[in-house]
C-alpha cells in the first residue's frame, strides 16, 4: 500500500491515472483497510473523469495488482454525472440564482455523491449552503437559509415558464 498508494491521490502508481478537460484528474482515496491473521484488504474510493469508463479503471487496476499477486474486486461502480453548462436546466437554475442574488452565478463540480444520482443524469445538485458541512458543529445561518429558499422558489418559477 505504501509503495502503490502512499500519499498519492491521482492513481499514477496504481496504473489508473487519467484526466479530462471536463472534470480534471481521477482521484483515489484509501478509505478502508482491514487485516486479519490470514489476509488484508483495502477499500479504494476512486472518482474517475466523466469521459472515462469504470471498466477502464478496473482493467488498469487489475493489471497493476496482478504484478504484485493481488486480487481486485469491484464492489460497486457509480459512473460520474455530467450535465453540460449550456443545458437548459443549468441555464434556468443560473438565471434563478442571478435573479435573486444579483450576483454572477458560478458553476461548481464535486466528487461527492448527492441526490442528483437518483435523477439518473436528468438533474443536478443545486444550491447548498451551510458551514462546517459534514463536520462537527455543522450549521446554517437563518439568513442564508431564507436566501436559499428564495433562490429555490425562483428556480421552480424558471423551470415551469
Amino acid at each position: 500500500i505504501k509503495e502503490n498508494i502512499g500519499f498519492e491521490t491521482d492513481g499514477t502508481s496504481l496504473g489508473i491515472a487519467m484526466e479530462d478537460g471536463l472534470s480534471g484528474k481521477l482521484t483515489n482515496n484509501l478509505g478502508l483497510f482491514r487485516m486479519t491473521e490470514k489476509e488484508a484488504s483495502a477499500g479504494l474510493n476512486i472518482r474517475y473523469p466523466v469521459t472515462c469508463k469504470g471498466e477502464d479503471v478496473l482493467k488498469g487496476l487489475k493489471a497493476s495488482a496482478r504484478v504484485k499477486n493481488i486480487d481486485v474486486v469491484m464492489e460497486s461502480d457509480s459512473p460520474p454525472l455530467y450535465v453540460p453548462e449550456d443545458h437548459p436546466l443549468i441555464q434556468k437554475l443560473m438565471t434563478a440564482y442571478e435573479t435573486v442574488t444579483g450576483e454572477k452565478g458560478e458553476l461548481r463540480s464535486m466528487g461527492g455523491g448527492t441526490y442528483a444520482r437518483k435523477l439518473q443524469n436528468r438533474g443536478i445538485a443545486f444550491g447548498g449552503t451551510g458551514h462546517n458541512v459534514h463536520q462537527a458543529d455543522e450549521h446554517i445561518v437563518i439568513e442564508e437559509l431564507m436566501r436559499h429558499a428564495r433562490i429555490c422558489t425562483q428556480a421552480i418559477y424558471e423551470l415551469v415558464i
